[in-house]
């Protein structure tokens, strides 16, 4: 997140069970559940996913506009930074509200990222489309939570104007979204959402409102 933040002073930050916002410099931050080693060995990837949505900008869009094509020279990095990042937010302690589960996953998931692999749980990335009608788009980082996406649950979060998915349901995405699928994908292609106002998004509407004060 201190990568992310680039020359601002702080984050923006809104919380789904608390009025307004926080200005923390670096995000949050749990030391509690894992070892300087396997921190680093969790984190290994998230050095390569800053570097890579740092180039976003200039990366060319294909498919008449409808998508931005990314260049993933080590796809299991990415993959093993979008791994990290659901697991580590899910058995951390500083959530509030509704508990979150992985259930098996979570042993099969931290195996995989002590191990680098295999990493055979499918993910996605996506050009965030999220917007407010009277600023236009806007870059909003979400932390981890399901949603059901192609008839099967996810884990999606947002960050850096991109949002990220990881499926844990066994089997393949349909043939049709192959191309999108960020393993094994040195070439990986964007998909642009949509201008939707976030605040027309059920999953986002209660942060939106605690956010203002309402």
């Amino acid at each position: 997140m201190l990568a992310m933040r680039g020359d601002a002073k702080s984050l923006v930050q809104g919380d789904r069970f608390s009025k307004g916002i926080r200005l923390p410099q670096n995000g949050d931050w749990d030391d509690l559940i894992l070892c300087d080693a396997h921190e680093k060995q969790i984190g290994r990837g998230d050095d390569y996913a800053v570097r890579l949505l740092r180039r976003a900008p200039d990366a060319p869009m294909i498919m008449d506009g409808r998508a931005t094509l990314l260049a993933n020279p080590e796809p299991d990095l990415l993959v093993h930074f979008i791994y990290g990042t659901v697991w580590r937010h899910v058995v951390s302690g500083l959530r509030r509200g509704e508990p979150l589960h992985l259930g098996p996953y979570k042993d099969e998931l931290l195996s995989r990222l002590l191990n680098n692999g295999p990493y055979d749980f499918q993910t996605m990335v996506a050009r965030s489309g999220m917007m407010l009608r009277e600023l236009g788009p806007i870059d909003m980082a979400l932390n981890p939570y399901r949603v059901k996406m192609m008839q099967r649950w996810a884990w999606r979060f947002a960050l850096n104007g991109f949002e990220f998915y990881l499926f844990t349901a066994r089997g393949k995405l349909p043939d049709i979204w192959k191309e999108y699928v960020a393993n094994d994908n040195r070439a990986l292609i964007a998909a642009n959402g949509h201008g939707v106002d976030i605040r027309a998004m059920p999953s986002l509407r209660p942060i939106i409102d605690l956010m203002s004060g309402s």
